[in-house]
Formats: structure tokens, sequence, C-alpha cells
């Protein structure tokens, strides 16, 4: 069920969204909503990890993407279960995570 879930929102909310507003930074929470969007925009690079400060392997790493468009996207791991934003072990890594989104006009 949930690959339908993401294959409806690439077809019929993301792919349509970036193709209209073509947004030059993008934040994504989660694995397998990144991995969808990059099936079906070109990117420019492999992914590049960045360390979150997270002691837990499942979030130990952000990861920065780039698109032919010149758009950039961070991956952070899923909020809802690690508070990365908000951890006092992670504050240090905050500005590494976003700096591409930081860097990118």
């Amino acid at each position: 069920m949930r690959d339908a879930t993401i294959d409806f929102c690439l077809k019929e909310i993301w792919i349509p969204y970036f193709k209209q507003y073509r947004p030059k930074k993008i934040i994504c929470v989660g694995k397998d909503p990144a991995e969808a969007i990059l099936k079906v925009l070109p990117k420019t690079m492999i992914k590049k990890s960045v360390e979150t400060g997270w002691g837990n392997v499942a979030c130990k790493y952000a990861y920065h993407y780039g698109f032919d468009n010149g758009a950039m996207m961070v991956r952070v791991p899923h909020l809802s279960r690690f508070g990365i934003l908000t951890a006092r072990q992670c504050e240090s890594h905050l500005d590494k995570i976003f700096e591409p989104l930081l860097k990118s006009s």
C-alpha cells in the first residue's frame, strides 16, 4: 500500500509541482519519498552523506543531492521519531546538514 501512496503522490502532486514551480531548495524527510523523487528528477551528482550527530545507525546520516536545474535537496531521516533538529547532540551538525540550502540562491 505504501508504494501505491508514493506513486500517487509523485504522479498527482510532486511531479506537477516540480514541473510548474521548479523549486531550488528541497528538504525531504525520509528515505522512501527521496528515492521516489530521485527516480523522476534528473540529478547531476551522486548523493553525499553528512553526519547528523545522532548515534543511531538508522539516522546517522543526512544526504545531499543536486539536480540538473541547479536545485539542491537535503534528505534527513524521518523526524517524527528522531529529533535531529532539536537534539542537543545534533546542534553542531545542523549547519553542515543544511549547507547546500544555505549556499544556493
